[in-house]
């Protein structure tokens, strides 16, 4: 079991590596897309800024509550297309690009963790890291609030890769496409960047048991502020166990549907 563990770190290493080369060879597109993944982080941070100077905002959430929000949701998505790049994974699927590795003694999710990166996106995520830091600050939240954040982030992490990763082989399976999930992605990230309170009572039960990614934002950033408490938090840590099963069974059972190419 270590053995093949090693071989799959390896692999996620040396996949890295790649990407870095890969990307820096065109050094002026990388850096324009990173010059556009900061500007984006700064908008959001002016947006929220310029809202709450010129009303009180959204009712039982601070200023500096919102920056950690709209950050968590900055770093989620940046994450999760680091991990997996949605797009590539898409493409990759279509045209067969999985074949030759499958032909290798390496586990199936490693074959997507593997693939190729969006190096700019961990500079989205860092950017992101900042910007919840500068909102933590700012909101005093303490050792236990972080805590229980990273816990929760944590796992939520995970459920949105394999929320994305079962989304896409859905695609594959029913209409042989994907190359829309960037979008999806997108309006996913800009539905969350907003407590799920302000979507009334609907809001809550989609975003935590059918479309699973508050407990990758909104749920974090509330265990941070203290509007949840420790038994909420390990109910919920305890509801993400659940769902990662489910979601990582559900991935393997549609990945059976996948054929060379467009089969």
């Amino acid at each position: 079991m270590f053995d093949d563990l090693g071989r799959d770190l390896r692999l996620f290493y040396l996949s890295q590596i790649y990407s870095f080369k890969g990307e820096l060879t065109y050094r002026v597109s990388f850096a324009l897309w990173s010059i556009n993944t900061f500007v984006g982080i700064f908008l959001s941070y002016l947006f929220i800024t310029i809202m709450y100077s010129l009303s009180a905002g959204i009712a039982g959430w601070s200023y500096y509550d919102m920056l950690m929000l709209s950050a968590t949701t900055i770093i989620i998505s940046n994450v999760v297309q680091y991990v997996i790049n949605v797009y590539s994974t898409g493409r990759m699927l279509l045209v067969g690009g999985l074949d030759i590795y499958l032909t290798k003694p390496i586990s199936t999710l490693m074959i997507f963790f593997g693939g190729p990166k969006s190096v700019t996106s961990l500079g989205g995520a860092i950017g992101g890291i900042v910007l919840f830091a500068y909102g933590a600050s700012g909101a005093g939240v303490g050792l236990w609030g972080i805590a229980g954040f990273a816990l929760l982030f944590a796992l939520g992490s995970i459920i949105f890769i394999l929320f994305m990763l079962v989304m896409l082989m859905s695609a594959y399976k029913l209409f042989r496409g994907g190359g829309w999930m960037n979008w999806i992605m997108s309006i996913l990230g800009n539905a969350t960047k907003y407590p799920l309170s302000v979507y009334g009572t609907i809001g809550p039960l989609i975003f935590t048991f059918f479309i699973p990614l508050g407990i990758a934002t909104y749920y974090p950033v509330e265990a941070a502020t203290g509007k949840i408490g420790a038994l909420q938090i390990a109910a919920l840590a305890l509801f993400s166990v659940v769902v990662i099963v489910t979601l990582r069974k559900t991935f393997y059972l549609l990945f059976r549907s996948y054929e060379s190419g467009m089969g």
